[in-house]
């Protein structure tokens, strides 16, 4: 809508002004189109919303029914229509403006949208891929909005249902070491959980105590992933035991394992080993780093003795629901329990136990 000033104005954005009497100013003289133009303007809106012009507030409740971006989606499977109240003189015009419709054929697979005749646009889920056979089921309510270049569907009720009733998937990674995982088309986000390895136990020499080894970290968290590129998953080792008998050695501190570099764990402490007739300190657990929740493993227990006879410690226990540690006795320690859990101190000439590797498990929603 255009502005049109005062009659006789210069300046095509001069203001108008009222009569002052005892002032000498004359009022402005109005020219018709400052009147007609905007009634015609805000009945053309009221109109093309289904509603007959009448005397009261009718054009908050038109714009309020969003009607002028919403049309019944014709055309075929594949191929679909819409004609929009007030006709938009080019695609550009519709770039970020949400277009709603209920669709009248279900998709077979990629498809165009084609609006009031301005031409067939390719119509893309938001990372780009084509929609697939049933994202857009007949009598589903739709969202699209053109980016310049695409229409994206911002939402499907049909497509949202499909998500829903297949579920989640689930991947766990126990193999130790480095692997690549690749997002299937239309992931673009996972919940990860990550536990870091158990520290491996202290070993004694004759008669000493070795501490046990202390458990590994945990971290969970939901994170941002691109279709088709691979995210690196590590998966931590156990720590090794030390050495025992007529030498002793320290426990090794268990492996960190990760998830991309958005969500690990670090692995728990090694336990200290023990000369004869002494006490080997424990491991301490590992930490969670990154994502949403970070939760410490459990550390082990120091070297102990019952009379003269040296026990190992236990191990520490992996965090949020990982592995036990392992537990001591007259006998050979135990190694933690996966994902883990620390490996116990050695006692009785024996070396420490191991710790129980890590473990990551995604989950995710496929498209």
């Amino acid at each position: 809508m255009k502005y049109h000033p005062p009659y006789g104005s210069i300046d095509p954005n001069a203001s108008y002004v009222d009569k002052d009497v005892p002032g000498a100013v004359r009022g402005s003289a109005i020219p018709a189109k400052a009147v007609e133009v905007p009634q015609r303007e805000i009945v053309n809106v009221i109109s093309k919303t289904g509603k007959e012009p009448s005397d009261g507030n009718q054009l908050a409740s038109a714009i309020q029914s969003g009607k002028l971006n919403f049309s019944a989606i014709a055309g075929t499977a594949n191929a679909l229509t819409m004609i929009l109240p007030e006709a938009p003189a080019s695609w550009n015009d519709l770039v970020g403006t949400p277009l709603r419709g209920i669709i009248a054929t279900t998709n077979t697979g990629a498809c165009t949208l084609n609006v009031n005749g301005l031409g067939a646009k390719s119509i893309k889920i938001d990372n780009g891929s084509d929609p697939i056979a049933g994202d857009l089921k007949s009598g589903s309510v739709a969202v699209f909005v053109y980016d310049g270049t695409n229409v994206q569907i911002t939402f499907s009720s049909s497509m949202l249902q499909a998500r829903l009733n297949k579920g989640s998937t689930i991947v766990a990674f126990s193999a130790t070491g480095v692997s690549s995982w690749t997002p299937p088309a239309n992931v673009r986000s996972v919940f990860a959980r990550v536990w870091g390895a158990g520290g491996g136990g202290g070993g004694n020499q004759s008669n000493g105590a070795g501490g046990g080894g202390g458990g590994g970290g945990y971290a969970e968290g939901h994170v941002a992933v691109t279709p088709g590129t691979p995210v690196n998953v590590t998966v931590g080792a156990g720590g090794t035991g030390g050495a025992g008998n007529t030498t002793y050695g320290d426990g090794a501190a268990g492996g960190t394992s990760s998830f991309g570099s958005a969500v690990s764990a670090t692995g728990g402490g090694g336990g200290k080993g023990a000369p004869n007739n002494s006490q080997g300190v424990s491991g301490g657990g590992g930490n969670g780093v990154g994502g949403h929740i970070q939760t410490a493993g459990g550390q082990g227990s120091s070297g102990t003795f019952i009379g003269t006879y040296g026990i190992g410690g236990v191990g520490g226990s992996g965090a949020s629901g990982g592995g036990p540690g392992g537990g001591s006795s007259t006998g050979f320690p135990a190694p933690g329990q996966t994902p883990g859990g620390g490996g116990a101190g050695a006692g009785s000439n024996y070396g420490g136990a191991v710790g129980a590797p890590g473990l990551v498990i995604i989950e995710y929603f496929a498209g």
